[in-house]
């Protein structure tokens, strides 16, 4: 790949970045889960205190119809933080790549043996690849959803109706540790994703400034996130400690797409010009502002 088509791919791909990054409001969806535990929680205790310990079945089921709007609620959340983080895990990998054909073309341009400078990218690159790898997430969403179907196309078996709320109870568990399962790697993507691009981008910068390309690479944005000590809590606090998790894995999203933004915009205006002077004025600035419309090599 020569210089200008490789510079040409780096301005689409970040032109394209508003459809992979998705920059959400987690308040919205921590309201939405408040409100529904807020409501469950009233119901509940309004049976206790109406029936005590001997709630009629008709009552069990509106319970029971009530935990499973809120399963799906958890299922939906779930399965749009696992999508939003899957696009933007791949925009970013074919970034690195056409990163890296870009320096490798500026080299040969400028004459320049930076060979070691390439293979330590490509290397990061792989690395990043394998450790991001996360399955699709409809596949995911299907086994976790699988269970708690079942158990609910069950309970219409008449050898199964009179232990219809075990057989809820447990296919429901089952989905819930499935979906745990998958949950930690959920809940510490952002922080870890962080750090790599960090990793990377510091890499990059190192051999750009060999072509006097003065770009600064990306800072840490997100904190390091225990799943552990958030199940914990979550189980503590009934369930309400879960809106403050969901609105923090939203959020910690949030601010790495501004700060990877903030380096990309800072790319784009570099590769944007395929002059490049050959080798070395080291220094530490970023570069001039300019406009951000799509402007494509000609």
């Amino acid at each position: 790949m020569d210089r200008r088509a490789a510079a040409n791919n780096i301005i689409l791909n970040i032109a394209g970045r508003d459809r992979y990054d998705m920059i959400l409001y987690p308040a919205m969806i921590a309201i939405v889960m408040l409100s529904y535990l807020s409501i469950f929680s009233l119901y509940i205790a309004s049976l206790f205190s109406r029936y005590g310990t001997d709630v009629p079945r008709e009552q069990m089921f509106g319970a029971f119809a009530l935990l499973v709007m809120g399963v799906s609620i958890m299922l939906a959340v779930f399965y749009l933080l696992m999508t939003r983080n899957a696009d933007h895990s791949a925009r970013e990998s074919l970034l690195r790549k056409t990163m890296t054909a870009y320096i490798e073309a500026s080299a040969c341009v400028c004459g320049t043996d930076a060979t070691p400078y390439i293979e330590k990218l490509r290397r990061m690159d792989a690395r990043m690849d394998s450790e991001e790898r996360m399955g699709n997430p409809r596949i995911l969403m299907m086994w976790i959803v699988l269970p708690a179907l079942a158990g609910f196309l069950l309970i219409w078996t008449p050898a199964l109706r009179d232990n219809a709320v075990p057989v809820v109870i447990v296919s429901l568990l089952v989905s819930l540790v499935l979906a745990a399962v998958i949950s930690p790697h959920a809940t510490s993507f952002a922080s870890e994703h962080d750090k790599r691009t960090r990793e990377f981008t510091a890499a990059f910068c190192d051999v750009c400034r060999s072509f006097d390309i003065k770009l600064v690479p990306t800072s840490r944005t997100v904190g390091y996130r225990s799943f552990k000590v958030f199940a914990v809590l979550t189980v503590v606090t009934l369930g309400f400690f879960s809106i403050y998790w969901v609105y923090l894995v939203f959020n910690d999203m949030n601010k790495h797409f501004l700060e990877q933004w903030r380096f990309e915009d800072g790319l784009l205006r570099n590769v944007r010009s395929t002059e490049i002077a050959c080798p070395v004025n080291i220094e530490n600035d970023s570069g001039p502002a300019t406009d951000d419309a799509v402007l494509i090599i000609q």
